[in-house]
């Protein structure tokens, strides 16, 4: 399987200003979009980053973000009919778009949070959240054995994850781990950050442009207001 090394994408600035009522009336041309291509994608195993790029400035990333954090203010409803169309027309593509999805709901249900209003400009500005949790090969389910240790004023980061749904297409990557005293934790990092290793390596049934495979944070640098963010 092919290894791809993230870097920050750079994109054209979206128009954040959509309402809510713009970007539904567009989910339609949005959907043929996505349409496009999508069977010989799954037999190529082509991974539709362009795709992705366009995505970012539709709306449809963050239509949840509510009014008062300058978003379209879009409802529950609004986001499983996003959802809905785009599995419609690519499975992989709605799949992919899942660890996003869950991020805004975050802001979305918790407006005045740290969270919300730390990365709501960046969800404003195309930016894609991906998830790196869950882990394979370990004695029990669930378990965690990415290590997050301290180093001085900083922290390191090291493991492998994998079933990284939608990591390959994101601008910031989270990821469980435990800490020394083996309790619970987590970190939020932008993409291409050095020692972030994300491989193309799903081999299950199906969704193969999802990109489900492998994240291995390799002595990865951690900063302390990056933590539980």
């Amino acid at each position: 399987m092919a290894t791809k090394i993230l870097d920050r994408r750079q994109t054209a600035d979206p128009v954040s200003s959509l309402t809510r009522e713009e970007i539904l009336a567009n989910l339609p041309v949005v959907a043929a979009r996505v349409a496009e291509g999508a069977a010989e994608r799954e037999l190529e195993g082509r991974l539709p980053f362009e795709l992705f790029d366009y995505l970012r400035t539709t709306g449809i990333t963050w239509l949840r973000v509510p009014t008062v954090l300058g978003g379209p203010g879009g409802s529950t409803s609004d986001q499983i009919e996003v959802t809905c169309a785009i599995a419609a027309a690519d499975s992989g593509v709605a799949h992919a778009l899942g660890s996003h999805f869950a991020s805004i709901e975050s802001i979305a249900l918790d407006p005045d949070g740290e969270h919300s209003r730390h990365f709501v400009g960046d969800v404003l500005a195309g930016k894609l959240f991906g998830g790196a949790n869950m882990e394979v090969g370990t004695p029990r389910p669930n378990m965690i054995r990415t290590v997050l240790t301290r180093e001085g004023d900083h922290y390191r980061l090291n493991g492998h994850k994998y079933y990284a749904t939608g990591a390959i297409f994101a601008d910031y990557t989270s990821f469980s781990a435990v800490d020394e005293e083996g309790k619970p934790t987590g970190v939020m990092v932008p993409a291409g950050r050095e020692g972030v290793e994300i491989r193309d390596d799903w081999d299950g049934m199906g969704q193969r442009g999802s990109a489900s495979g492998s994240v291995f944070p390799n002595n990865v640098r951690i900063e302390a207001h990056e933590i539980n963010m």
